[in-house]
Formats: C-alpha cells, structure tokens, sequence
C-alpha cells in the first residue's frame, strides 16, 4: 500500500494503478481503491480475459482524462481571445 500511496502522490502526470495480488482481503481491497487504484485483482487468474479487461478499461480512462485535459485548456485558451467559432461556443455552453 505504501507503493500506491506513493505513486499516486508524487506523479506529475497521475497514472492508473491496478493493483495484484494473491493473499488479498476485502478490507485491503477497499483501503487499495480508497487510495486511488484503479482496480484490486486476486491471483491466482482461471481467467486472464478479467486482468486484459481491467488493463483496457484503465487506459481508455487514462486516455479520456488526457483529451479532456486538452480540450479544456483549448477552451481556457480560446476564451482569452474574442472568437464566434462555433467550437468555443460549445466550450461556453458545455463548461456551465
């Protein structure tokens, strides 16, 4: 847990974390996802399509975190400069 600790607050760049393990317990499970996992896995794995899962979900997260990263600095950016396109009209109306 210290790791996870750690990791999630010393990163410039927040990552997603899944955490594995194979003496694990519901208590630990839920302290893990309280200090920000992603996800809690138990091995031994009868089935890996669970753990692929899990990995795909985590980056498609990490992946729409970044675009609306992106898209809300274009915003903050574009709404510093007098525009009518209809591009910053949908960051006015979708930010309120």
């Amino acid at each position: 847990m210290e790791l996870l600790r750690e990791l999630k607050m010393t990163r410039k760049h927040p990552i997603e974390v899944i955490m594995i393990t194979g003496e694990g317990t519901i208590p630990t499970a839920l302290e893990a996802v309280r200090l920000g996992a992603y996800d809690y896995l138990m091995k031994p794995f009868i089935d890996i399509e669970p753990v692929i899962a899990s990995v795909r979900r985590a980056a498609d997260r990490k992946q729409l975190i970044a675009r609306n990263a992106s898209s809300s600095s274009w915003c903050r950016a574009r709404s510093r400069t007098p525009t009518s396109s209809a591009r910053a009209r949908r960051c006015a109306t979708s930010s309120g």
